[in-house]
């Protein structure tokens, strides 16, 4: 008979098994969580570094709204039309009688250029500027020939100087050169021409901008002015190419304009889209100075931001720039 062993005991694994389990599964859970943790972090890190970036290279929103600025300031009805950056043309036109501030060059010039006369009259603002770029233009060329042949201009004057041309080239032609009395830059008193003359023997040329001169008109938006009339602009200003006549429009409008190759009727179109209560154009200029612009349709309570100083002019189109800078 063959003699069986009794079988072994079982024993009993169920809760063995169920804590390894239980300890797997929470390993797992943690490790899935501090992971997706990192990588939440990483990813706001990089949203946030993108919507810091986008904010720099973009025209950022204004400083508050109505109630948060820190000053209003009224000026009389007359703003609209007074100030360097207004525009004068064919649409627009300067019928002012009185232009304020109206100096004469010879009595406020430097030695560094000449004047056609005594009687040639800016504003102050505009002689002071040209006397810095072209003491600028004679210490970087040598150059002292430079006359300023033309300035403020009367309406009577205007309208002398357009009847001669008409004699000479017929209306069409003149129109393309000269404008009618009361749409012209030289009412401003912000508006010049230059000439070149040479003393040694009482010549003179027509001034091209090019050569040694043409420091001054790659340099004159340094010092607040701009070519009026540049090259392909005729659609937009309705005069012919005009590299001897310059106009005076401030900084850092001129920078501006120079940058995104404007001419003065594009820039004030330009200006539609920063108002006080909306988007402000915000600018650096190469030297750090920082400069916040918007336009207004008013010249009673005008808003004005948290910077230290600024400067208010009329566009002649029926509203006024409010410049920032500190």
């Amino acid at each position: 008979m063959e003699k069986r062993h009794p079988p072994g005991k079982k024993r009993n694994n169920g809760p063995l098994f169920f804590y390894f389990f239980s300890l797997f599964l929470t390993f797992g859970l943690f490790y899935l969580a501090f992971h997706f943790s990192s990588w939440e972090g990483e990813t706001k890190s990089a949203q946030s570094q993108e919507n810091s970036l986008q904010m720099e290279n973009s025209t950022a929103p204004a400083q508050g709204s109505a109630g948060n600025w820190v000053e209003f300031v009224s000026l009389p009805e007359d703003a609209f039309y007074q100030g360097p950056l207004i525009l004068v043309n064919q649409r627009y036109g300067c019928y002012q009688e009185e232009i304020p501030d109206l100096l004469s060059v010879y009595e406020n010039k430097n030695s560094s250029y000449m004047v056609s006369d005594k009687n040639v009259l800016l504003h102050k603002d505009t002689i002071q500027a040209l006397n810095e770029m072209l003491l600028g233009f004679q210490q970087s060329q040598g150059s002292q020939d430079l006359l300023v042949c033309s300035g403020y201009r009367t309406l009577d004057y205007q309208d002398d100087l357009l009847s001669r041309e008409e004699q000479e080239k017929g209306s069409q032609a003149a129109a393309a050169w000269v404008a009618s009395p009361g749409h012209s830059e030289h009412h401003t008193g912000y508006a010049l021409d230059f000439n070149i003359f040479h003393p040694s023997d009482g010549t003179s040329e027509s001034y091209t901008g090019t050569g040694v001169y043409r420091w001054i008109n790659e340099n004159a938006p340094r010092f607040g002015f701009i070519v009026r009339y540049p090259e392909e602009k005729y659609a937009y200003t309705g005069i012919q190419y005009e590299p001897w006549h310059f106009r005076y429009v401030g900084l850092p409008h001129s920078l501006i304009i120079q940058e995104h190759e404007f001419c003065l009727e594009e820039y004030i179109s330009y200006l539609d889209s920063f108002t006080a209560q909306g988007e402000h154009l915000f600018y650096t200029d190469p030297q750090g100075k920082q400069y916040e612009i918007y336009t207004v349709n008013n010249t009673e309570n005008i808003p004005i931001g948290s910077n230290k100083s600024y400067t208010i002019s009329g566009d002649n189109t029926g509203r006024c720039i409010v410049t920032l800078f500190q």
